[in-house]
């Protein structure tokens, strides 16, 4: 779940939400990228999407098929919602 580099180009990480993944680090270097890529947040809720793996991504397909009110999350609501499903116990960290 690390980000990496490839030539100028950073690879946002992905996250499988397997369990032994810190949802809050992979935020935070998703962050770190955006930060220095100057993206917009329209963007960054695009990419996120994208570095999500198996269950993660089932999770996040089931958010957007059934969002509250009919409306899709925001960039910090996504954040909340998706620390607050994948975030390890903290006997685990």
């Amino acid at each position: 779940m690390v980000g990496t580099q490839s030539g100028n180009t950073l690879r946002l990480p992905e996250c499988s939400g397997r369990g032994d993944e810190d949802a809050e680090q992979h935020w935070f270097l998703c962050e770190a990228i955006w930060t220095d890529k100057e993206t917009n947040d329209a963007t960054k809720l695009v990419e996120f999407k994208t570095t999500l793996r198996g269950r993660a991504l089932q999770w996040y397909i089931k958010l957007i098929h059934c969002p509250q009110g009919g409306i899709a999350p925001t960039l910090d609501e996504l954040k909340q919602q998706f620390v607050t499903e994948f975030q390890q116990p903290k006997s685990r960290q």
